[in-house]
């Protein structure tokens, strides 16, 4: 029960990841607050995510005129999970 409770946080916290990257390539984040409801997350939970997806090299960057994140150059985020059973 533990491991399928566990595969389904990571589930959960790679779909988040994702639709942030497509609200960010699609330049409709809104500002950390607005984004914080698209994504049912806390505000600071958003600022942490914004600076995890840093830290893996994306370059975020947040425009207070269009307030909306955006990346500075194109970037492919890939990002994947999955279980594969193996034959013992």
């Amino acid at each position: 029960m533990q491991f399928y409770h566990t595969v389904m946080t990571i589930n959960k916290y790679l779909n988040r990841i994702k639709l942030l990257d497509q609200l960010i390539r699609q330049q409709n984040t809104g500002t950390p607050k607005e984004l914080a409801l698209k994504l049912g997350l806390g505000e600071r939970q958003v600022y942490n995510l914004i600076e995890e997806l840093k830290e893996m090299g994306t370059p975020v960057q947040y425009s207070r005129c269009l307030k909306t994140y955006y990346y500075e150059h194109p970037v492919k985020l890939n990002i994947n999970f999955y279980v594969e059973h193996v034959e013992c």
